[in-house]
């Protein structure tokens, strides 16, 4: 039982480990002659929004200043190395793959693919499975056949695999490999959703900061919170700035239509995706039943829809992605979460605690889920063409 032997296993560390991780934590990349305007786009948002959030500086090395860099370039095929090997090293993105600069440039900064992990639930800095990990292929990836090549164990998170997103848990990972995060402290006192856990940076250990729904202080400002998605403000208690609104349930059945996009967009994908947060809230001794009453357009069902769709949280645990259905019809289901406990009037099995939706066809009409929390996080978001939305809400 050489437990102390035993390796973190996304974030990746052979037997060259700690030589894997980029040096003072700065990456320096450059681009080849053949990466084209918008790749070099892409890919220095892709970098920034990595940077923006972990302890990590990726930069673009035009002078050749550091010893080691990324070549940046354009080939067929999507692919990298994994961590930092010394000198110069590859990374490709060909045509097609607009939909992965986040995934590869993780990949160059020492994170493997989410269904690569070995022995998933344990060794991996405390951090459990996301199937809505950026890192995470789509079920369909790489398919010759219009078979998918990937099947969770739990068959509903099947549309959720290809995320578009950088989700909470990636940003713990990372923060984590690259040492920006430290100890784990007990907050039985946080009223605010009945006891969470406090990820506390050593960085930020002078600060006073307090993250709720288990965010964690702000690497890089230790006065804010790196928030689960749908919350926000310095210490996620806010819904996020932007568009959105917040909606107060009643015992009697409320609707709300949002949308988000254009449709002058028409089917050509932007770089970029709206995006718009909700809220609907009720008294804190009471739960909140969401329906799903309309969807549209259905032409942007997709691999984890990475186009547009409609995000519904009401699981245990704010901080894993969870569900989005595409192509599957579900006739009036309804789904129940309690803490650690799951109860379904269909015939599926649902994992407990893991409960958020994510939509983006019109065959998900009708799906009630029903929340153990007082608030439920709605998120809309559209790169293409224009995604609509219609929701029944109420209390008991």
């Amino acid at each position: 039982n050489n437990n102390k032997n035993r390796l973190k296993r996304q974030a990746y560390r052979d037997g060259r480990y700690p030589n894997t991780v980029w040096k003072n934590n700065r990456v320096a990349f450059f681009f080849d002659t053949s990466a084209n305007s918008l790749l070099r786009s892409a890919f220095r948002k892709a970098a920034k929004l990595w940077s923006e959030d972990t302890c990590l500086d990726i930069y673009e090395d035009t002078c050749a200043l550091s010893p080691d860099r990324i070549r940046v370039f354009a080939e067929e095929a999507c692919w990298s190395d994994i961590g930092r090997l010394g000198g110069e090293q590859n990374l490709s993105l060909g045509e097609g793959c607009e939909t992965v600069y986040y995934t590869r440039t993780q990949g160059t900064i020492g994170i493997s693919s989410s269904q690569l992990m070995l022995e998933i639930f344990r060794y991996n800095y405390g951090i459990p499975y996301d199937f809505g990990s950026i890192m995470h292929y789509g079920s369909y990836a790489g398919s010759k056949n219009d078979k998918p090549t990937m099947i969770p164990t739990d068959a509903l998170y099947t549309e959720t695999l290809g995320s578009p997103f950088i989700s909470f848990y990636d940003l713990l990972l990372l923060n984590r490999h690259y040492n920006c995060t430290g100890c784990l402290k007990e907050n039985i006192a946080d009223l605010f959703l009945r006891g969470v856990i406090m990820h506390v940076l050593d960085r930020c250990k002078q600060s006073r900061t307090v993250c709720y729904l288990q965010g964690f202080p702000h690497p890089r400002d230790c006065s804010k919170c790196i928030c689960p998605g749908g919350y926000g403000g310095v210490d996620c208690k806010e819904r996020p700035a932007g568009c959105g609104e917040e909606f107060t349930a009643t015992p009697y059945p409320q609707v709300f239509h949002a949308s988000v996009g254009s449709k002058s967009l028409g089917d050509t994908p932007q770089e970029d995706f709206d995006k718009c947060h909700y809220w609907i809230k009720a008294p804190l001794d009471k739960r909140i039943e969401v329906k799903l009453l309309r969807f549209s357009p259905d032409d942007i069902a997709d691999d984890g829809c990475r186009y547009g769709g409609v995000e519904i949280k009401t699981q245990t645990d704010q901080r894993l992605t969870g569900y989005r259905f595409a192509k599957v019809k579900y006739n009036s289901s309804k789904f129940f979460s309690y803490v650690g406990i799951a109860l379904n009037t269909t015939e599926f099995r649902l994992p407990p605690k893991w409960y958020n939706f994510r939509f983006c066809s019109t065959a998900d009409a009708n799906v009630t889920l029903v929340s153990d929390f007082y608030i439920v996080p709605i998120i809309t978001y559209n790169r293409m063409n224009e995604t609509s939305v219609s929701i029944q809400y109420r209390y008991f």
